[in-house]
């Protein structure tokens, strides 16, 4: 049952990644971002990180994960993750700090 949903999302790789660390390929790419709902701020030094969809292959289905505030890294920039299209699929190249 579960590789009859995981066919139809377009998953192309198994086991998921979050279990070997690998990217996972889907041919079928996410829908258009929500509409973050940006809280208040509760603290002064933080900065928006937006929501993204996440992939879970347990569910065949894309889930979305909320923004967040978050601390700056002093000497790093802030990278937002991305879906990127690619001869395999769609890949999603994981948020992360950039060293300045």
């Amino acid at each position: 049952m579960l590789s009859m949903m995981l066919g139809a999302l377009g998953v192309l790789s198994s086991p998921p990644a979050a279990e070997t660390g690998a990217k996972v390929a889907v041919r079928v790419g996410p829908t258009i971002p929500k509409q973050d709902v940006v809280v208040v701020r509760t603290r002064r030094n933080v900065i928006w990180v937006p929501g993204y969809h996440r992939c879970n292959t347990a569910t065949a289905s894309y889930e979305w994960v909320a923004g967040k505030w978050i601390e700056p890294k002093p000497g790093f920039i802030w990278v937002e993750g991305r879906w990127k299209q690619t001869r395999h699929g769609w890949i999603y190249v994981e948020e992360h700090w950039r060293k300045v």
